[in-house]
């Protein structure tokens, strides 16, 4: 089973996933703060961490703008780009104003969500109605 954990860095979350590693389990984490002593524990139990540029958030989710406005408690460095998005005026100022990057619309194309992740890494803040 591979597991991820979202804040892995903590001394409780970090000795937890060295646990499941060495259960057997294919365990992997991302944090926004990893320097030693956790990221040198987490290498010597060979435990992948990493902080993602972009994260793709489906707006089909229950509660997708909830856990986009957990994205950067999380880390402050990762940008959010929302796929599946209704062209509902209100629903894109609402990604506006939760923090989310860009959008693709449910209409949109593999080359538009390209070019979303490609803007949201950039900086660029595409959402507007």
């Amino acid at each position: 089973m591979t597991i991820h954990f979202i804040g892995i860095c903590g001394t409780a979350m970090a000795t937890l996933a060295a646990l499941l590693k060495r259960k057997g389990h294919d365990v992997q984490g991302s944090d926004e703060g990893v320097y030693p002593p956790m990221s040198t524990f987490l290498e010597s139990e060979h435990i992948r961490t990493f902080t993602p540029d972009v994260v793709l958030l489906d707006m089909a989710m229950e509660e997708a703008f909830a856990v986009a406005r957990q994205v950067p408690r999380i880390s402050s460095a990762t940008r959010v780009v929302a796929i599946g998005m209704p062209e509902i005026e209100a629903d894109v100022i609402t990604c506006a104003k939760v923090g989310i990057a860009g959008y693709v619309p449910r209409t949109g194309s593999v080359n538009d969500a390209l070019e979303a992740v490609q803007a949201a890494a950039r900086g660029e803040v595409r959402c507007s109605p």
